[in-house]
């Protein structure tokens, strides 16, 4: 557990840099990362085969780990203090959003007037 400005970190731990910082970089904000992003990433990919089934969309027209980055599951770095009781809601929010934008993208990539295409001269 950590403390900055009187703050108890109870969930997040210190994020590990994955490239070395910048010379004169500065930062007065802490960057952590949950202590349960295994879990997260468990619950993400229950979420994700849930949503793809109650919805019946095909996973092939989904942007692929659209939630996952270098540092792991969105939801373990931008929610770092999200205690383990809520992480399986919170988790499936997030990966709703990101299927419900893919399939209004898509909807709207294949519907409505082909786009002007304009000529360089």
């Amino acid at each position: 557990m950590g403390f900055y400005q009187g703050h108890p970190f109870l969930y997040s731990e210190p994020l590990v840099p994955i490239v070395s910082v910048p010379e004169r970089f500065y930062s007065s904000i802490p960057v952590r990362v949950s202590k349960y992003s295994d879990s997260i990433q468990e619950a993400a990919e229950k979420a994700r085969e849930d949503l793809v089934k109650k919805l019946g969309v095909s996973t092939a027209s989904l942007a692929a780990n659209g939630t996952i980055t270098q540092h792991g599951h969105v939801v373990s770095w931008a929610f770092p203090e999200c205690p383990s009781s809520w992480i399986s809601f919170l988790t499936e929010l997030i990966e709703f959003g990101v299927i419900f934008d893919d399939l209004t993208d898509s909807l709207d990539k294949n519907s409505g007037p082909e786009p002007v295409k304009f000529d360089r001269y």
